[in-house]
């Protein structure tokens, strides 16, 4: 079936409802969040993330969740499974949640709990929302790593002559977008080979400090040389 952006809204709220009456969560913690269809990705069947956008006259941060139709075919079931995994990212994030890594302690005990009470239902499963390369590569990815006042920080890919560019941006609006600190990086890893390059406005992956700590650690996130 073809995916459309109003499918997941609906099957969204399904799911939402339907998982409290289980008991696993409480459905008034998922805040709002916008659905976006693309093409087949190498790398993602979905992807939970924030972007940077205008509202109003000024900017702000909006949270979205990313569907990758992988072939044409693709069965109601598959749907459910990938959005659920992405929803399960959402609720984390959404309601201030520590966790031990991306796919850490809590991700995984409500995976679990979801797939024993929907059984034969939904399959969720940590590689379902996101198929991790990791290993070193090629490509000499550069990164601008942010710190938020709120506890959660979001990893960036740059394009390298537009480095300096978003440093000012962030400087200038340092104090209205509640950063505490940000530092350039890079690495080599595959991990990034995946991520939307920002070239006119700042978006990226966002996670905890903590799993931002695994993630530099794990994927050799360094210090720009440059």
């Amino acid at each position: 079936m073809e995916v459309r952006f109003e499918y997941l809204e609906e099957r969204h709220l399904y799911w939402r409802r339907r998982i409290e009456d289980s008991g696993i969560w409480d459905a008034s913690g998922f805040m709002p969040v916008k659905f976006i269809v693309r093409k087949r990705s190498k790398t993602y069947d979905g992807l939970f993330c924030q972007k940077r956008i205008v509202v109003g006259s000024e900017w702000g941060w909006e949270d979205q969740i990313i569907f990758y139709q992988q072939y044409a075919d693709i069965s109601a079931r598959e749907i459910d499974d990938t959005l659920v995994h992405e929803m399960i990212h959402q609720y984390i994030y959404q309601n201030g949640i520590k966790d031990s890594g991306v796919h850490g302690k809590v991700f995984k005990e409500l995976m679990c709990r979801i797939n024993q009470a929907f059984e034969g239902e939904l399959t969720i499963k940590v590689s379902g929302g996101i198929k991790e390369r990791r290993g070193q590569g090629d490509t000499l990815h550069r990164l601008i790593l942010v710190y938020k006042n709120t506890g959660f920080c979001l990893c960036c890919k740059v394009n390298p002559n537009k480095v300096g560019m978003f440093m000012s941006l962030i400087r200038e609006h340092r104090d209205e977008w509640r950063v505490r600190k940000y530092e350039v990086c890079e690495s080599r890893d595959r991990y990034f080979d995946s991520f939307t390059t920002c070239t006119r406005r700042l978006h990226g992956v966002r996670m905890t400090e903590e799993e931002m700590g695994v993630l530099c650690r794990e994927c050799g996130v360094k210090g720009a040389s440059g």
